[in-house]
């Protein structure tokens, strides 16, 4: 990701918008972010794409790296929130990590810009951002949960689960380094990576491709409001 400071004047959308100004700002920030990098995004420059003023921002986001912090955990909460309806669930260990990378990946995925991507910005290794980080390691830990479930009982691999858990989460989080949302479907990605993942950790040669449509199609909308709301804004170049 560039983190080159763009020159010249700030690009601007009229501001005609009937959505929630704090939406804009989060749309606007996001491809600001994932063009020009945290450091290299200003306020004015937020404030223009999305149509508003400056001062406005601050009205619904005290400091720019609340923007950033707000975008992290989008791509972490949604499915975060559901690792305890995944646990009462009654279906198989293989059927639970299916729908937890699912709910993972399509939340990485989902929205009209890259917001997961930032997570590998250097800014947000700092201090500040402690907390998306701590929300991260809770859906890490949960994925280590069910991959020692799937070990103990013979479904998974007979490896160690904490290394087989390293190689899952690392896979699923490079999906926003490959995903092109232009041509790609999320929801398409998000089971493609399930797949892959299952035939990572299953002891047994089986139907992947049956295991996840099917599983997805009779439990994915039970997890409703999994895509986050970051709305597109006009690119007006």
């Amino acid at each position: 990701m560039s983190t080159t400071r763009r020159v010249g004047r700030p690009r601007k959308v009229a501001p005609d918008f009937d959505g929630d100004p704090r939406e804009q700002i989060l749309s606007a920030a996001a491809r600001l972010f994932e063009q020009a990098g945290f450091a290299g995004t200003s306020t004015r420059e937020i404030a223009a794409a999305a149509g508003l003023t400056q001062g406005s921002i601050f009205h619904y986001f005290p400091t720019k790296a609340d923007i950033l912090a707000e975008l992290l955990d989008r791509t972490t909460e949604p499915a975060l929130s559901y690792v305890a309806d995944l646990q009462n669930l009654d279906v198989s260990t293989t059927q639970r990590l299916c729908l937890l990378n699912y709910l993972d990946a399509l939340a990485l995925c989902s929205g009209p810009y890259n917001e997961a991507a930032l997570m590998f910005l250097p800014e947000a290794r700092e201090p500040m951002f402690d907390d998306y980080w701590r929300k991260r390691q809770v859906l890490v830990d949960s994925y280590q949960e069910v991959i020692r479930a799937g070990v103990e009982s013979g479904e998974f691999e007979d490896d160690d689960p904490a290394r087989l858990n390293t190689l899952v989460c690392a896979l699923t989080e490079s999906s926003v380094r490959w995903f092109d949302r232009a041509r790609e479907s999320p929801r398409e990605t998000a089971e493609l990576v399930a797949r892959t993942v299952l035939k990572i950790v299953l002891r047994e040669r089986v139907d992947t491709e049956a295991i996840v449509s099917t599983t997805v199609a009779e439990y994915g909308d039970t997890f409703p409001g999994i895509v986050p709301v970051t709305t597109a804004l006009p690119d007006a170049r």
